[in-house]
């Protein structure tokens, strides 16, 4: 499954995040739902692969990205940090999709 994208691991605020990436064209970051993990869009990455660069990671604690330490009751991902990293440039829409999942796309 996914065998089309690349999987690499990088540490990002002290927490090993997993994920899977690849395709042409603007960036589409595909977030999974609970309890689910990445792969959840192998169905659908190699069609949207067709037409955009997907990025698909293990959120924080998932598949194999590690989890934070101190409280469990943290965030999934820091909101006002996270949307900090998007160039103003980019519209960012969000859609619900295949049952909790969440699929972000950013264009420029």
């Amino acid at each position: 499954m996914l065998n089309n994208f690349t999987r690499e691991q990088r540490d990002v605020n002290g927490v090993r995040i997993n994920f899977r990436h690849g395709g042409k064209g603007p960036p589409l970051l595909l977030l999974h739902g609970y309890p689910q993990t990445h792969v959840i869009w192998h169905k659908v990455a190699d069609a949207l692969a067709e037409r955009f660069t997907l990025v698909m990671p293990d959120l924080r604690g998932y598949g194999d990205s590690s989890k934070p330490k101190g409280d469990a009751n943290m965030e999934i991902i820091p909101s006002a940090r996270w949307r900090k990293t998007w160039p103003n440039s980019c519209k960012v829409w969000v859609m619900n999709a295949m049952r909790s999942a969440v699929m972000i796309v950013a264009v420029a």
